[in-house]
């Protein structure tokens, strides 16, 4: 990515800085799981981060890899005023990699991502930011639907309906904030997350 932005000629200090957190953010997961309590739920730190920001900086490290390359066109609709949501920026930057690498394998022969993002919504009386990502691969069968955050890859399941998805509906749970699923064989599948937001922020340009 980095040899492609110098030959054009495009600035990379962002890319780079980019590419530097998400080096950090791995290293860190790597490092616990090498220790005795890497299974438990430690309380995540919480910040208010800018999710347009956040969806468009990792799309510019994982896009190339994960869907220009393999024929997935990508779109992008952000919400007008770059909602602030409350998270722990790692684990939330975690669920999303592991929604967009499930939607990859999902069309192996290409297809469309769409990712939108909605500002205000109410859910039983909060305010949330809503982070749809929805594909056009195959679909979920509706017998593996119903479970389809807890169950565990076995010799006939799909390995990208494992363990992604029921750690994804951990960091989501464990933020205040909630993950929903529809899914329609053959006609693709929609991630639908909720996330908890920040009501004390700026107005601030996407």
């Amino acid at each position: 990515l980095v040899r492609e932005r110098v030959r054009s000629g495009a600035p990379i200090d962002r890319d780079v800085q980019i590419f530097k957190e998400e080096i950090d953010r791995v290293n860190a997961i790597l490092g616990r799981l090498g220790t005795l309590d890497a299974e438990a739920p430690a309380e995540p730190a919480r910040q208010s981060i800018q999710i347009n920001r956040t969806l468009q900086d990792l799309l510019a490290l994982y896009r190339e890899p994960l869907f220009t390359g393999h024929g997935i066109a990508v779109r992008l609709d952000l919400a007008p005023q770059a909602p602030e949501v409350v998270v722990e920026a790692d684990g939330i930057k975690q669920v999303l990699v592991n929604l967009w690498k499930n939607a990859a394998e999902a069309m192996p022969r290409g297809g469309q991502l769409h990712i939108a993002v909605t500002d205000r919504v109410n859910y039983e009386g909060r305010l949330m930011v809503e982070v749809a990502i929805s594909d056009t691969g195959k679909g979920i069968a509706p017998e593996l639907l119903e479970a389809v955050f807890t169950r565990r890859p076995g010799r006939e399941a799909e390995p990208e309906r494992g363990y992604g998805l029921s750690n994804s509906y951990a960091i989501v749970r464990r933020l205040g904030g909630h993950i929903m699923c529809r899914s329609h064989p053959g006609r693709g599948t929609t991630f639908t997350l909720l996330l908890p937001r920040s009501c004390a922020q700026r107005p601030v340009q996407p």
